[in-house]
């Protein structure tokens, strides 16, 4: 009896994983693609959002950077980028160097499935993309002299 007592617990520990929405988390920053983790969303999480915002720093220089998780309905992963952009301090007397500024929302999408919000754009490099078409070039070429 011990058994099915403890196969039932762990059963009922573990439901609350399985029916519960994954999404990927992270920020980053647009122009360096950063790895974004899948994370489990608790229960009240309804949506996974991805939100793009317009940073400027201190200085002057600005960075497209991007949003990734879980909410609990998209209108509050709008809220709540809304509220991050008005928490902005464009008027700083002396900001820090290299400090963020301003937030501007550039949009906010959700999605009910998981991980459908995305992950991480891999690295665009010139290189991979002239070895990749050599690579099938030369597969191709080899093909038609056999």
């Amino acid at each position: 009896m011990g058994g099915i007592q403890l196969a039932l617990l762990l059963f009922l520990l573990g439901w609350e994983r399985g029916l519960s929405l994954q999404c990927y988390s992270c920020t980053e920053d647009m122009e360096r693609a950063y790895g974004c983790q899948q994370e489990q969303c608790p229960l009240t999480a309804q949506v996974c959002y991805n939100s793009k915002m317009r940073v400027t720093f201190s200085g002057g220089m600005k960075r497209n950077q991007q949003f990734k998780g879980c909410a609990p309905s998209c209108k509050e992963a709008q809220d709540a980028m809304n509220q991050l952009s008005q928490m902005s301090k464009p008027e700083s007397p002396k900001p820090k160097p290299g400090e963020a500024i301003k937030y501007e929302v550039q949009g906010v999408s959700c999605c009910d499935r998981d991980l459908c919000n995305g992950g991480a754009l891999p690295g665009r490099s010139p290189w991979a993309l002239a070895g990749g078409l050599l690579l099938s070039l030369g597969a191709a070429c080899l093909w038609t002299l056999l």
